[in-house]
């Protein structure tokens, strides 16, 4: 079995991220810029707010079908609805 080493290389790092290699940097270089979470967390609370409205909606439209459907199971079976 062959053991498969990772390594970092820092000289291709400092070359993608055009500045020079510092002891912290070089994991911080592993990561995405803190831009990307900042984007991509905007999007999923905006798409999670779009999801919460759409939910309102289908829970709108769910109640006043099952209302529809009690008034017409009560009709077919000959009883009278009030309300």
């Amino acid at each position: 079995m062959q053991i498969l080493k990772l390594s970092y290389e820092p000289a291709r790092a400092n070359r993608l991220n055009n500045h020079p290699a510092k002891k912290d940097d070089s994991l911080l270089g592993l990561f995405p810029k803190p831009q990307y979470f900042q984007v991509h967390f905007q999007h999923l609370h905006e798409h999670n707010q779009q999801l919460h409205e759409e939910l309102a909606q289908l829970k709108d439209t769910v109640a006043k079908t099952d209302e529809k459907l009690g008034r017409l199971l009560a009709l077919l079976s000959g009883k009278s609805v009030m309300g």
